[in-house]
C-alpha cells in the first residue's frame, strides 16, 4: 500500500501568482498601474481611431467646417453676376407721380428731399426711428448666392462718438416688419438682424465683464419669431452669432464720409461673409466670416429692410444706395464653390487669407469658439462609412486590407480590451473607495473600551 507522506500546498497557478503580485502592490502604485494601463489602452483604440477618421474627414466632402480660401478641391466655376434691380435703392427714391418709394414700402419719421441723393433714415434728433422693407421678396433660387452692399452715414452735431444712439439695422426677413423697440422695428421678427449698435448699454457691473466691446458694434443676430429676443441692457451679447467693432464709422465733424458694408452668402456651403469699408474709398476689410451659418437663420425668401431709431442720445442716418446682386454657374445651375464667388465678386485671395486668419485668431483668443466644428456621433459614423468604402474600393473587399478573418480577429481584440479596461477601472475604483473608507475609520474618534 502506497502512502503519500507530501504535505506541501497545491501548485499554484499563474492567476494566482498574479494575485497575489498586485495584493502585495502598495495602493499608490495600484493607481499609477491603472492610470498607465488606462493611458495606453486610450492610445491604442481611440488615439488612432480618431487619426483615421480625421483622414476620413479629408475624403469626405462637405463635413469639414474649415475653409480655405486659398485652396479649392473644385474647380472654379464661370460665375455671372446678375443685378436685381427691383431691389434698387438709390437715386431717384421716390417716384414723382406717385410720391412712394420706388422698390420700398416706409414708414416712422423719415426725411426726403425733392433730387437728394439720399434718404434721411432718421433725423438727429431725440426719440426719432424710420424703416424700408422691400416691396418684393427674393426668390428661392435668387437668395442662393446673394451679395447686398450698403452705403450709409451715420452723422450728427455730437462731437464724442460715446455719446450718441442708438443704431440703425440690415435685416433680411420672412415678411415686412412693422413699427416696433428693435432699432425702429418689431422684435418677433423671423430671419437674420444685421446691427450696428452705436451705443453700449451693458455698461453695468453684472455685463461689464462679459460685455468689453468696442462701440459702435456690428452683430448679426438671427430670431425665428421669439418677442424680446434681443435684450437692449445687454446688447444683445447672449444671442449674436458673432460681430466687430467698426470704430470711426461715426461722422463726427460732418466731413460727408460715407461707409459701406457688404453682405455675401452662399446657402449651399453654409457660408456667410460680412465686410466693412469705414472711409468708402473700397478699402474693405472683413469683420465677420462663418463657414458653418446656421442657414435656416436665412429665410429661404427674405425681404430686405432698413432701420434706425434713436433714444435720448441721437445722431442721424442717411442711406445713399443700396444694391443686391445674385450669382449663377456658367451652365444656369446654383453656385457650390465659394471660392469661385469670391472670386466673381472681387475679394483678391489676399483678403480671403486674412479674413481667414482673422477669424482663427479671434477664436483662439477668447476661448470660446473653435474652427473645428465638434464631430457629432452621425457625423463619425459617415466618416467611418466613407473609410470602409474607400477600402473596399481599393482591396476589393468590404474588409479591406485585413480580411474577413483579420477584421473579425481585430474587432475580438477591441472587445476583449475594452472589457479588460472595464474590470481594471472597477477593480482600481474598488480600491480608492477601501482607502477612503479606511480613512475615514481612522479619523474616527475611538473609546477606552
Amino acid at each position: 500500500m502506497d502512502i503519500d507522506y507530501s504535505h506541501g500546498s497545491p501548485k499554484r497557478g499563474y492567476f494566482t501568482y498574479a494575485k497575489t503580485g498586485i495584493n502585495r502592490l502598495s495602493k499608490k502604485v495600484k493607481l499609477l498601474l491603472l492610470g498607465i494601463i488606462i493611458f495606453i489602452l486610450y492610445w491604442i483604440f481611440i488615439r488612432r481611431a480618431d487619426k483615421g477618421l480625421e483622414k476620413g474627414n479629408a475624403l469626405f466632402q462637405g463635413t469639414s467646417n474649415q475653409f480655405d480660401p486659398n485652396q479649392s478641391s473644385i474647380t472654379d466655376e464661370k460665375i455671372s453676376r446678375i443685378h436685381l434691380n427691383y431691389l434698387d435703392l438709390k437715386k431717384p427714391f421716390v417716384d414723382l407721380s406717385t410720391l412712394k418709394f420706388n422698390n420700398y414700402v416706409n414708414g416712422g419719421n423719415m426725411q426726403i428731399e425733392r433730387d437728394s441723393d439720399h434718404v434721411c433714415l432718421v433725423p438727429d434728433r431725440s426719440s426719432a426711428l424710420g424703416y424700408l422693407f422691400s416691396k418684393s421678396f427674393i426668390s428661392e433660387s435668387d437668395s442662393s448666392a446673394l451679395e447686398v452692399e450698403l452705403d450709409f452715414r451715420i452723422h450728427g452735431h455730437e462731437k464724442r462718438s460715446n455719446l450718441i444712439g442708438d443704431g440703425m439695422a440690415l435685416w433680411f426677413t420672412d415678411s415686412q416688419l412693422h413699427q416696433g423697440d428693435v432699432f425702429g422695428v418689431q422684435s418677433d421678427y423671423k430671419g437674420l438682424g444685421i446691427f450696428i449698435d452705436t451705443y453700449k448699454n451693458g455698461d453695468r457691473k453684472e455685463y461689464k465683464s462679459m460685455n468689453k466691446r468696442g462701440f459702435p458694434y456690428i452683430s448679426i443676430q438671427p430670431n425665428y419669431g421669439n418677442a424680446g429676443q434681443y435684450n437692449k441692457d445687454n446688447d444683445g451679447y447672449q444671442t449674436e452669432l458673432d460681430g466687430c467693432s467698426i470704430h470711426r464709422v461715426y461722422d463726427a465733424g460732418n466731413q460727408g464720409k460715407i461707409s459701406k458694408i457688404r453682405v455675401i452668402f452662399l446657402r449651399k456651403k453654409a457660408y456667410f461673409r460680412l465686410d466693412v469699408d469705414i472711409n468708402g474709398d473700397g478699402s474693405w476689410q472683413n469683420c465677420i466670416q462663418k463657414m458653418n451659418f446656421p442657414v435656416d437663420a436665412f429665410p429661404l425668401k427674405p425681404y430686405i429692410g432698413l432701420s434706425a431709431e434713436t433714444g435720448q442720445l441721437t445722431h442721424a442716418v442717411d442711406i445713399y444706395r443700396l444694391q443686391t446682386s445674385t450669382f449663377r454657374a456658367s451652365n444656369g445651375e446654383e453656385i457650390k464653390n465659394v471660392h469661385s464667388l469670391l472670386n466673381s465678386i472681387g475679394v483678391s485671395k489676399n483678403q480671403q487669407s486674412k479674413s481667414t486668419q482673422r477669424v482663427s485668431e479671434k477664436r483662439n483668443k477668447n476661448g470660446l469658439r473653435s474652427m473645428k466644428r465638434r464631430r457629432t456621433f452621425s457625423r463619425l459614423q459617415r466618416q467611418e462609412k466613407e473609410l470602409k468604402r474607400k477600402d473596399e474600393e481599393k482591396y476589393g473587399s468590404k474588409y479591406g486590407f485585413l480580411g474577413w478573418f483579420g477584421s473579425l480577429v481585430w474587432k475580438t481584440l477591441k472587445v476583449i480590451m475594452c472589457s479588460i479596461l472595464i474590470i481594471f477601472i472597477g477593480y482600481f475604483g474598488f480600491l480608492a473607495f477601501r482607502v477612503f473608507r479606511d480613512k475615514r475609520r481612522d479619523r474616527a474618534p475611538r473609546g477606552l473600551l
